[in-house]
Protein backbone atom coordinates (compact mmCIF):
# COMPACT_ATOMS: atom_id res chain seq x y z
CA UNK A 1 0.00 0.00 0.00
CA UNK A 2 1.38 3.36 -0.98
CA UNK A 3 1.09 6.30 1.39
CA UNK A 4 0.45 9.85 0.27
CA UNK A 5 2.52 12.76 1.53
CA UNK A 6 -0.47 13.96 3.60
CA UNK A 7 -0.65 10.58 5.35
CA UNK A 8 3.11 10.62 5.96
CA UNK A 9 2.94 14.12 7.48
CA UNK A 10 -0.03 13.30 9.71
CA UNK A 11 1.54 10.04 10.87
CA UNK A 12 4.82 11.88 11.52
CA UNK A 13 3.09 14.50 13.67
CA UNK A 14 1.31 11.81 15.69
CA UNK A 15 4.54 9.85 16.22
CA UNK A 16 6.46 12.99 17.23
CA UNK A 17 3.70 13.91 19.70
CA UNK A 18 3.84 10.41 21.22
CA UNK A 19 7.64 10.52 21.32
CA UNK A 20 7.61 13.85 23.15
CA UNK A 21 5.12 12.48 25.66
CA UNK A 22 7.21 9.32 26.22
CA UNK A 23 10.61 11.05 26.26
CA UNK A 24 10.72 11.50 30.05
CA UNK A 25 9.12 8.15 30.90
CA UNK A 26 10.65 5.83 28.27
CA UNK A 27 13.41 7.61 26.30
CA UNK A 28 14.40 4.40 24.47
CA UNK A 29 10.88 3.88 23.11
CA UNK A 30 10.70 7.55 22.19
CA UNK A 31 13.88 7.25 20.13
CA UNK A 32 12.65 4.04 18.48
CA UNK A 33 9.38 5.70 17.50
CA UNK A 34 11.25 8.57 15.86
CA UNK A 35 13.66 6.21 14.13
CA UNK A 36 10.73 4.14 12.86
CA UNK A 37 8.96 7.13 11.29
CA UNK A 38 12.25 8.28 9.79
CA UNK A 39 12.69 4.89 8.12
CA UNK A 40 9.11 5.01 6.82
CA UNK A 41 9.71 8.45 5.31
CA UNK A 42 13.01 7.27 3.83
CA UNK A 43 11.28 4.31 2.17
CA UNK A 44 8.67 6.69 0.76
CA UNK A 45 11.46 8.80 -0.73
CA UNK A 46 13.16 5.73 -2.23
CA UNK A 47 9.87 4.70 -3.82
CA UNK A 48 9.59 8.14 -5.39
CA UNK A 49 13.06 7.93 -6.95
CA UNK A 50 11.82 5.36 -9.46
CA UNK A 51 9.21 7.78 -10.78
CA UNK A 52 11.75 10.61 -10.89
CA UNK A 53 14.23 8.43 -12.83
CA UNK A 54 11.56 7.44 -15.36
CA UNK A 55 10.58 11.07 -15.86
CA UNK A 56 14.20 12.14 -16.34
CA UNK A 57 14.73 9.38 -18.92
CA UNK A 58 11.59 10.50 -20.74
CA UNK A 59 12.57 14.18 -20.96
CA UNK A 60 16.22 13.58 -21.82
CA UNK A 61 15.54 11.43 -24.86
CA UNK A 62 18.90 11.09 -26.63
CA UNK A 63 20.99 13.05 -24.15
CA UNK A 64 23.96 11.58 -22.33
CA UNK A 65 22.41 9.63 -19.47
CA UNK A 66 25.71 9.61 -17.57
CA UNK A 67 24.99 13.12 -16.31
CA UNK A 68 21.44 12.20 -15.27
CA UNK A 69 22.89 9.27 -13.32
CA UNK A 70 25.27 11.62 -11.56
CA UNK A 71 22.38 13.94 -10.69
CA UNK A 72 20.34 11.07 -9.23
CA UNK A 73 23.37 9.88 -7.21
CA UNK A 74 23.88 13.38 -5.84
CA UNK A 75 20.23 13.65 -4.82
CA UNK A 76 20.31 10.22 -3.21
CA UNK A 77 23.47 10.99 -1.28
CA UNK A 78 22.01 14.28 -0.08
CA UNK A 79 18.87 12.57 1.23
CA UNK A 80 20.77 9.74 2.88
CA UNK A 81 23.19 12.09 4.64
CA UNK A 82 20.41 14.43 5.73
CA UNK A 83 18.45 11.47 7.12
CA UNK A 84 21.42 10.02 9.02
CA UNK A 85 22.47 13.45 10.28
CA UNK A 86 18.98 14.20 11.57
CA UNK A 87 18.75 10.89 13.39
CA UNK A 88 22.13 11.48 15.04
CA UNK A 89 21.12 15.01 16.09
CA UNK A 90 17.86 13.74 17.59
CA UNK A 91 19.77 11.08 19.51
CA UNK A 92 22.03 13.76 20.97
CA UNK A 93 25.13 13.01 18.88
CA UNK A 94 25.57 16.33 17.11
CA UNK A 95 29.31 15.77 16.55
CA UNK A 96 28.58 12.58 14.61
CA UNK A 97 25.87 14.46 12.74
CA UNK A 98 28.38 17.11 11.69
CA UNK A 99 30.83 14.49 10.46
CA UNK A 100 28.12 12.82 8.38
CA UNK A 101 27.34 16.18 6.77
CA UNK A 102 31.02 16.75 5.94
CA UNK A 103 31.35 13.22 4.54
CA UNK A 104 28.28 13.85 2.41
CA UNK A 105 29.77 17.04 0.97
CA UNK A 106 33.04 15.27 0.15
CA UNK A 107 31.07 12.44 -1.45
CA UNK A 108 29.15 14.93 -3.58
CA UNK A 109 32.39 16.45 -4.83
CA UNK A 110 33.73 13.01 -5.70
CA UNK A 111 30.55 12.05 -7.55
CA UNK A 112 30.55 15.31 -9.52
CA UNK A 113 34.19 15.06 -10.67
CA UNK A 114 33.28 13.70 -14.14
CA UNK A 115 31.03 16.72 -14.73
CA UNK A 116 33.71 19.13 -13.54
CA UNK A 117 36.24 17.42 -15.83
CA UNK A 118 33.87 17.69 -18.81
CA UNK A 119 33.32 21.40 -18.14
CA UNK A 120 37.06 22.08 -17.91
CA UNK A 121 37.72 20.12 -21.12
CA UNK A 122 34.98 22.08 -22.89
CA UNK A 123 36.48 25.38 -21.75
CA UNK A 124 39.94 24.28 -22.94
CA UNK A 125 38.37 23.26 -26.26
CA UNK A 126 36.87 26.71 -26.76
CA UNK A 127 40.18 28.45 -26.14
CA UNK A 128 42.28 26.03 -28.22
CA UNK A 129 44.05 24.49 -25.22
Amino acid sequence: MSLSIIQIVLLSLIIVYLAVMLRKIQPDISLLLCLGICILIFLYILQSFGEIREFLQYITGGMNLQYIGILVKLLGLAYICEFASGVCKDAGYSSVSGQIEIAGRVGMILISLPVIRAIIETIYGFFGG
